[in-house]
């Protein structure tokens, strides 16, 4: 009878054991199996990205994968568990500047320190006033003024014109820098004939999400008809601002990532007029009770 009995209790304690390694292994075990690795964190990424990682942070509940992308470098946030792109920011071309300085290390002490200088001598010259003196191309007949030098440039480049300078010399010139959707010109233009002496052609950092994506991406969450589309950099993160009439006639506003696609922010810009006018004739029936 009392072997019976210890075999009883051996046979429960081993049972409790068990039992609460087996809940150890379900309430602690599957949540570090869920979470993805660094590896899988890249490769997360580099399907969103086609850019090259050079440095990954393992941040606890997230990993910060660091992606150069042409000449403009990205710092995307992933979720450890979901795998999900939490966020995207554009950093300064950090990458670059790291390369040039090791570059710069390896090079003889007296070619860096005169490298070195040659920047500051370049921008003290920027520095100097570069105003056009208005007096004296209105005084010179053969040079074009810069309005029709304008006109000029408008006919052959398609764009956005950001500035325009006027340099005298011996060969006066106007230097013009001009921004279009794919690409960006800096021009010298011949102050007297109006030709382009040279041209500095850069492309344009275009992001992962096109405009029309973006208006696809607005429309499946609110009904209308699209007024306008802008791309904004805030903060160093693109987005896209996408202005939306619904058939109540109200203006909406629908900001969107342009490097996830996340919807942002949906701004109803007449819910302030709507609630104005409810509380005036809620006043304008109160005055009526009262008369």
């Amino acid at each position: 009878m009392v072997k019976q009995r210890i075999l009883w209790m051996l046979g429960g304690v081993i049972i409790t054991v068990v039992v609460f390694i087996l809940a150890q292994q379900f309430l602690f075990g599957s949540t570090s199996a869920q979470e993805i690795s660094k590896d899988e964190a890249e490769s997360i990424v580099l399907n969103q990205f086609s850019g090259e990682i050079y440095e990954t942070r393992d941040d606890g509940d997230t990993f910060s994968v660091n992606v150069q992308l042409d000449s403009t470098a990205y710092v995307v946030i992933v979720d450890k568990r979901t795998g999900d792109l939490i966020d995207v920011i554009q950093t300064e071309e950090k990458h670059q500047e790291e390369n040039t300085h090791e570059e710069d290390k390896s090079q003889d002490p007296k070619e860096q320190e005169e490298k070195e200088q040659e920047p500051k001598e370049q921008e003290e010259k920027e520095q100097e006033p570069k105003e056009p003196d208005e007096s004296k191309v209105e005084e010179d007949t053969d040079l074009l003024t810069e309005e029709e030098i304008i006109n000029q440039i408008n006919e052959q480049y398609n764009g956005q014109l950001v500035t325009v300078e006027f340099e005298e010399g011996d060969q006066p010139i106007y230097k013009l820098e001009i921004k279009g959707e794919k690409h960006r010109y800096r021009l010298v233009v011949n102050a007297e004939t109006g030709e382009v002496e040279s041209e500095e052609k850069e492309t344009v950092q275009q992001p992962p999400i096109s405009g029309d994506e973006a208006v696809d991406i607005a429309l499946n969450k609110i009904s209308g008809e699209v007024d306008d589309i802008e791309l904004e950099d805030l903060n160093g993160t693109l987005y896209y601002f996408i202005q939306i009439e619904n058939e109540l006639d109200q203006d909406i506003e629908v900001k969107i990532n342009a490097l996830t696609g996340n919807i942002a922010s949906i701004i109803y810009d007449d819910y302030e007029e709507a609630n104005d006018k409810d509380n005036d004739d809620d006043q304008n029936d109160d005055d009526s009770e009262e008369d």
